[in-house]
């Protein structure tokens, strides 16, 4: 702006970005491109600002990131809050999505007679 002769404060253009990034941010998700039927799992334990941490990743088919979530465990309850999340995060409820959900959700449940670790026994 200054080579068009125009001297704007640098707080005049933080305060433009805090209004005007809603909005951007708004136009770019209605733009962003449906998320395909097929999903990558991808799970790593990196250093952020010096802190190890598990950074859980969905992938679509197409290479696009679905959804990402950071923990400091790598236990159950942070698994099903990524898959719940990255579950959500999908528009079109394919058919998949819920089958590959159902075993994970499943184990939250105290196993009855009918099951064998947690994994329902074909009785035929």
């Amino acid at each position: 702006m200054a080579e068009r002769g125009l001297n704007v404060d640098h707080s005049t253009v933080h305060r433009w970005v805090v209004h005007f990034s809603p909005q951007l941010l708004e136009r770019f998700n209605g733009r962003k491109r449906a998320v395909t039927g097929k999903w990558h799992m991808d799970e790593t334990y990196i250093k952020i600002r010096g802190q190890w941490m598990y950074l859980y990743r969905a992938v679509d088919g197409v290479g696009d990131t679905v959804e990402f979530f950071f923990s400091e465990h790598r236990d159950l309850p942070a698994a099903k809050r990524f898959f719940r999340k990255a579950w959500s995060a999908t528009a079109d409820r394919i058919a998949s999505s819920s089958t590959a959900a159902r075993p994970i959700m499943r184990r939250s449940f105290p196993a009855t007679p009918n099951t064998v670790c947690g994994i329902d026994r074909d009785e035929r």
